[in-house]
């Protein structure tokens, strides 16, 4: 049995999100992989959102909006526009 591991930096969660929506980078980030490799920035920010007990207790809903409102700032879109 191998040990996988998964390199996650800045630019492809803006990808995996520009082809995918939110749901794509959260699968990439929780799919089967036994460790993640992360940029320091919003790779890892993501992850951290995502491991969060406090944040899951909040909801799905919320979760992913506040991950939507991460990238779109690293994007460089204005809040005022969404």
């Amino acid at each position: 049995m191998g040990f996988h591991k998964r390199r996650i930096d800045n630019q492809q969660v803006i990808s995996l999100f520009k082809s995918g929506g939110i749901e794509n980078v959260i699968t990439w980030y929780t799919g089967k992989v036994d460790a993640l490799i992360l940029e320091t920035g919003l790779a890892s920010t993501i992850n951290d959102i995502l491991a969060d007990d406090e944040w899951a207790t909040l909801g799905k809903a919320k979760t992913q909006e506040h991950l939507i409102k991460l990238i779109q700032k690293e994007l460089g879109v204005d809040e005022t526009l969404t």
